[in-house]
């Protein structure tokens, strides 16, 4: 997942992660510690997919991240 993230993310790569991590706890946990990655294009792609995750889950955002 750190070699997907190190690249200029377009949509289908994020979708493609999301469906990855959908129901897979541990590969959830794994995302969320790359937030913290030391090389910030890792990390920012990183949060860029939980968003994109929330969006698709729930569907629209919650007030305060927009």
């Amino acid at each position: 997942m750190r070699k997907k993230l190190n690249k200029k993310l377009c949509m289908d790569d994020i979708y493609e992660i999301c469906i990855l991590t959908h129901g897979n706890n541990r590969k959830k946990a794994h995302l969320y510690q790359l937030t913290f990655d030391e090389d910030e294009r890792i990390s920012t792609n990183a949060l860029w997919v939980f968003i994109s995750t929330y969006r698709t889950t729930s569907g629209s955002m919650p007030s305060t991240m927009t």
